[in-house]
């Protein structure tokens, strides 16, 4: 058994002091942000990343699956956000991925986690044509995994030319904001269409 003291492992029933000058105790594990291995953090971004989206994925799949069902028994939501997730359920765009869905089957799961803006899509539809739950949970997990490996690396990369440019080099620095402008640009156009009412 060990206890955790600030950053460091001490022995469960270790009562004495360290040795005079000493930092540490006897036969402690010091453990600090400094001695983390890169691929420990990796695996740690990851693993946060595989289950973010698995959860995701089934909170979409439930979400329109549920709704659909009391749409069937009860009609059309008239007012509230049921009425909006109903609506974007009906909209053009789910309906296109209902239609893939049909064509592709199960197949087509995994694949949507390789796109933006399709994957919730494919998500809800797949709720809505009330695809086996075991069947969607395990097509889920090869597109999980991808989607948690590329953001993983990607986010690595995007740290590691943050640590440059706090290290002071300028082209880095230019680079971050300019990338950072082009993603502010690109949700302020998008978050219109997300938010128009399907037609």
């Amino acid at each position: 058994m060990s206890s955790v003291v600030g950053w460091s492992v001490i022995p469960a029933g270790y009562a004495g002091a360290g040795p005079a000058g000493s930092s540490t105790y006897p036969g402690a594990i010091v453990s600090s942000p400094s001695s983390w291995r890169l691929e420990d953090i990796a695996l740690g971004v990851f693993v946060a990343f595989f289950f973010g989206s698995m959860a995701r994925g089934q909170a979409i799949y439930w979400l329109a699956r549920v709704s659909t069902d009391r749409a069937l028994a009860f009609g059309e939501p008239e007012e509230g956000w049921r009425r909006r997730i109903y609506r974007w359920l009906h909209s053009d765009r789910v309906a296109h991925a209902r239609a893939a869905l049909a064509k592709w089957g199960w197949p087509l799961v995994p694949f949507a986690y390789l796109t933006v803006g399709f994957q919730s899509m494919v998500m809800a539809a797949a709720g809505m044509v009330r695809m086996s739950w075991k069947v969607f949970t395990l097509a889920q997990v090869p597109g999980a995994i991808a989607w948690a490996l590329i953001y993983t690396t990607v986010g690595f990369a995007f740290w590691g030319a943050f640590f440059a440019a706090v290290r002071g080099n300028p082209v880095w620095v230019v680079l971050l904001l300019a990338v950072a402008t082009v993603a502010v640009l690109l949700a302020r156009r998008r978050r219109p269409r997300l938010s128009a009412p399907p037609a």
